[in-house]
C-alpha cells in the first residue's frame, strides 16, 4: 500500500503538522480518523462534528467517496480540515439524530 505524508491544517490556522497516510484511504476515513485523533470530533456541547477537505495545493474540495489517490493528493499536499456545521432532528424521547443528507432531499 503506498502511503503519502500530506500536511494538515485547522481552521483556528495553527501551523500545519505532517502525517503519513495510506494514499488508498477515502476522505470520508481520513477525516473520522483524524478528527477522533486530535480531538476535533465533537464539538464543546458533545455534538459530532464532521469535515470537508480542501487540498491547497490544487484549490480542490475534495469529496468524501474518493480515495486520496483518486484526489490527486500527494506528498507534500497541505489539506485544510473545515468543519462543516450539523443540523440536528430532536426526536421526542429528546434523541438527537444528525441531517447528513441535503433538506430538499430529506424533506421529499
Amino acid at each position: 500500500m503506498l502511503r503519502i505524508q500530506v500536511h494538515i491544517l485547522d481552521e483556528k490556522q495553527n501551523p500545519p503538522f505532517d502525517l503519513e497516510v495510506p494514499a488508498e484511504i477515502p476522505v470520508l476515513e481520513l477525516d473520522r480518523l483524524v478528527s477522533v485523533a486530535l480531538g476535533w470530533d465533537v464539538d464543546a456541547s458533545g455534538q459530532v462534528q464532521r469535515h470537508m477537505m480542501r487540498s491547497l495545493t490544487t484549490s480542490r474540495v475534495l469529496h468524501s467517496w474518493e480515495s486520496l489517490a483518486d484526489a490527486q493528493v500527494w506528498d507534500g499536499t497541505t489539506l485544510h480540515f473545515i468543519t462543516i456545521l450539523a443540523a440536528y432532528v430532536i426526536m421526542p424521547s429528546g434523541k438527537q439524530i444528525p441531517l447528513l443528507q441535503n433538506s430538499v432531499l430529506i424533506g421529499r
